[in-house]
């Protein structure tokens, strides 16, 4: 999994991340993606923001695009709305999660994403 975190909440996070047998990675700016070491036989999922930094929404489907596999990825806002999540549905992405994260519903989304591989 790799994380487009805020560093304000990485450490609640990886905490819940850490009995999930999760390799994480955290990157602060999409053009990071694509310098994080990738594993054969691990699910990549990305966990992004629902309102990335102006400048760098634009680029996401370019980086996906570099991967010889793509990962699937997952975004996450303090609020979910139909609109929202419908719209992250039709750009690829497999589901939208509120934040504060809570364990549970982080597991059962990380599960999803990695059962669409």
């Amino acid at each position: 999994m790799i994380a487009l975190e805020d560093l304000a909440i990485q450490e609640d996070l990886a905490a819940l991340l850490s009995p999930l047998d999760v390799h994480l990675h955290l990157v602060h700016k999409l053009v990071e993606l694509p310098r994080v070491p990738r594993a054969e036989g691990l699910h990549d999922v990305i966990l992004l923001p629902a309102e990335c930094p102006d400048g760098e929404a634009w680029i996401i489907n370019g980086i996906l695009s570099q991967y010889k596999r793509p990962p699937v990825f997952l975004v996450y806002a303090r609020h979910v709305d139909y609109a929202r999540w419908s719209g992250v549905l039709d750009a690829g992405g497999t589901d939208m999660i509120t934040q504060p994260f809570r364990a549970g519903e982080l597991k059962a989304a990380l599960q999803r994403a990695a059962e669409r591989r």
